[in-house]
């Protein structure tokens, strides 16, 4: 009886794992075809609060500041210790916020979101999603995946801008100033 009892726990661990696996890489391909920074903060919010079956949040920078792009499910107003801390973590480039020791008071972790070259954003998750090893690393493979597509994103869209600056440069070179 005992050797079955763990060989049916270890049967539920590795579902719970191949489960987690496969809901990376979903999201791995929905990121990767988002087509801007906001679309990617969306598919980061929803994959992250699905897979924790929890809330999520994410931010990206803005004037000086982070700026909520995508919460899911939609949330209320973040407090005063909430939004210290996704400041500190963008800051700082560390978790802040609740079950971690730098500004514990606040009811969300807050990780910054670490691109290959750029920080591109902080996202916060309900403390809970990462209470056990399993979902500290699933949450952790999903962040990395957002903070990716993110940067890409924002790479894409200054590529674009430098494009269309590239070519009104042309033409007003080919056309003059009458253009």
């Amino acid at each position: 009886g005992w050797l079955t009892g763990r060989v049916r726990d270890q049967a539920r661990a590795v579902a719970r794992r191949a489960a987690g696996i496969a809901a990376v890489l979903s999201a791995t391909r929905r990121l990767s075809a988002a087509a801007d920074a906001e679309e990617a903060a969306g598919v980061l919010a929803e994959q992250l609060a699905a897979a924790t079956s929890s809330r999520a949040v994410v931010f990206i920078p803005q004037d000086g500041d982070l700026r909520v792009v995508a919460a899911s499910p939609p949330l209320p107003d973040l407090g005063a210790a909430d939004m210290t801390a996704a400041r500190w973590s963008w800051d700082k480039g560390e978790p802040a916020g609740a079950t971690t020791g730098t500004l514990p008071n606040a009811n969300w972790r807050f990780h910054p979101l670490q691109g290959v070259r750029t920080r591109a954003g902080v996202a916060g998750v309900d403390p809970a999603a990462m209470a056990t090893e399993d979902g500290e690393r699933f949450v952790a493979a999903l962040l990395d995946q957002g903070a990716v597509a993110l940067e890409r994103a924002e790479l894409a869209a200054a590529a674009t801008e430098t494009e269309a600056l590239r070519r009104a440069e042309m033409r007003l070179k080919t056309f003059g100033a009458d253009y």
